[in-house]
């Protein structure tokens, strides 16, 4: 691992870190034939039929009839959806109930019966994470086939995927209900009746190259995770490739999705997780030294985690002290990214006091910073020291203040909150 300082890249609303750079592999399916849930609401009649059904286990016309004064032949019309929907099966001349599915449609009052669709999948072999993504026709998957982007690099996929045709994989996963995104009503990816395709098929070499068995892209990428409120975490994701579109070969390409809706993607050995582990690797003993080194702090400095991605590097009034002499702004934000073999994710460290000659030394620098700030800045140091004078005493006075500003090498501006003084000729 390696720290690099860096400038960081601005958090959106939400932001909770940015990840420089990683490695994504992944692999996609466009159109996947599906079976998806279509809702409607029971009518009167298919509940009563339903309640029988619980009641004496099968519905026959004479026991309908004679419950209902009805003909038998209403039971047919009554009950012909709720054997497309698989509560009720045909048995002879009635009806034979599954109590166990009837019991929850009539709960919900909902039934669903599976419809044929189409949906579009993607994989994130190294993690295991699976989503629905949305297949509109400017779908990120779309953009990704017009450019024909290609990933810079390839990796084997686990062992274990290479047992599976493709219907065979993600019906296991929509059935175990760890397809995330926008799978939710998705009942299941059914066998195609004259045979399915190999889960990870070759992948198709260029240049006249032989296929790659038992591989997957590799697309390079930046990201930004994000809290979404009420869902946990999302990341926006940006993948580049080289173009092979007509007349843009060797020309780089973007395309930019979300990922989002997967109770794995937070987890340490899942995608957004592992980033954010790759943040806290801070605490390792050899990046601490590295960050000591690059802060102008003797040895490893104590620190404190503040965020997913943000650290409070603690200082005593001797390192504050040396801080200043070096010409270091104690209210600053240093950014640094965190170099792993996956992923470099950005970090932000700030300097925090720990004792009262600390505390001094940051409120001097508060000051100077509002100072530096304002529109008047003559105005703003007589107020900022007027406060600073009624909780420091003579310890924070206007003339520290403006020796601070020359310290740190704004000149022209301690002229100007001097020249009231220097220049009173009256």
């Amino acid at each position: 691992m390696k720290l690099v300082r860096i400038s960081p890249t601005p958090l959106p609303g939400g932001g909770v870190a940015a990840v420089r750079e990683a490695l994504l592999p992944m692999l996609h399916w466009r159109n996947v034939p599906v079976l998806r849930r279509q809702s409607r609401e029971l009518t009167s009649l298919e509940r009563f039929v339903l309640e029988m059904g619980l009641t004496f286990g099968t519905v026959e016309p004479a026991d309908f009839a004679a419950v209902t004064s009805l003909p038998p032949a209403v039971l047919a019309g009554a009950a012909w959806r709720l054997v497309a929907d698989g509560v009720l099966a045909c048995d002879g001349s009635g009806y034979r109930v599954d109590p166990e599915r009837a019991a929850t449609v009539l709960r919900q009052r909902t039934a669903d019966r599976p419809v044929p669709s189409t949906a579009d999948f993607v994989l994130l072999p190294r993690t295991g994470e699976l989503f629905v993504v949305p297949s509109e026709q400017n779908s990120w998957l779309r953009d990704l086939e017009r450019k024909q982007v290609i990933a810079d690099l390839r990796a084997p996929v686990p062992s274990e995927l290479r047992a599976y045709t493709r219907a065979e994989y993600l019906g296991m996963r929509v059935r175990e209900g760890t397809a995330g995104g926008r799978g939710s009503d998705i009942a299941d990816v059914p066998i195609p009746e004259h045979g399915d395709v190999p889960l990870i098929e070759p992948l198709r070499g260029e240049r006249g190259r032989p296929d790659l068995p038992g591989v997957c892209p590799v697309y390079r990428c930046r990201a930004i995770v994000r809290e979404e409120p009420g869902s946990g975490l999302a990341a926006d994701v940006t993948v580049t490739g080289t173009a092979r579109r007509s007349g843009k070969n060797g020309e780089r390409a973007e395309v930019s999705f979300t990922l989002a809706g997967s109770f794995a993607l937070v987890r340490v050995d899942g995608l957004l997780g592992g980033w954010l582990e790759i943040a806290g690797r801070l605490e390792d003993p050899a990046l601490q030294r590295a960050l000591g080194e690059e802060l102008g702090l003797p040895g490893a400095p104590a620190l404190r985690r503040r965020g997913y991605a943000a650290w409070e590097v603690l200082v005593n009034g001797e390192a504050a002290r040396a801080l200043c002499r070096k010409g270091r702004t104690l209210s600053d934000v240093t950014g640094f990214a965190v170099q792993a073999e996956e992923a470099a994710v950005e970090v932000s460290c700030r300097f925090f006091p720990v004792d009262d000659e600390a505390r001094l030394l940051f409120a001097r620098d508060d000051v100077v910073a509002a100072v530096m700030a304002a529109p008047d800045p003559a105005k703003a140091l007589r107020q900022a020291a007027a406060e600073a004078g009624r909780r420091y005493g003579a310890a924070l006075t206007e003339e520290s203040i403006r020796e601070r500003i020359w310290a740190l090498g704004h000149y022209a501006l301690t002229y100007e909150l001097r020249r009231g003084r220097d220049f009173a000729y009256d």
